[in-house]
């Protein structure tokens, strides 16, 4: 049996600005916001870029996280984002001995812990001395 697949999705809007959703279909979703096909939050500020993906076994599951992430500051949106894609693409302290990068994903486990755990924090600027 093909199991259904869930989507939250995070882009960053040419604008700089953050736009946080769900969907069954990542792909035919990304298409539809650059092509304008509804008169959404991203239509005005194209082209956008995916900065951020999370699959989910059931639709609730997705909704709930998006409404969760929009509560959020952007700097928290940030920390996620950062820590998603240093987590795909590796860092310096991630190469094995012959100096290749090691690619790995996080366990959506993994992931749905650092959501609850930055979701009771607040972020704070802290002042240049």
């Amino acid at each position: 049996m093909n199991e259904k697949k869930f989507y939250l999705y995070i882009l960053k809007c040419n604008d700089g600005s953050y736009y946080t959703g769900h969907t069954d279909d990542l792909e035919k979703r990304m298409s539809e916001h650059q092509s304008k096909q509804y008169e959404t939050y991203t239509a005005a500020r194209l082209p956008v870029e995916l900065v951020y993906s999370e699959l989910f076994h059931t639709r609730d599951e997705a909704f709930c996280a998006e409404h969760k992430i929009k509560k959020w500051t952007r700097r928290k949106k940030e920390i996620l984002i950062s820590f998603f894609l240093r987590a795909l693409l590796g860092s310096k302290t991630n190469k094995n001995e012959n100096g290749f990068f090691l690619f790995y994903k996080p366990s959506i486990k993994i992931l749905k812990k650092i959501i609850n755990y930055f979701d009771g924090f607040t972020f704070k600027r802290i002042p240049n001395m």
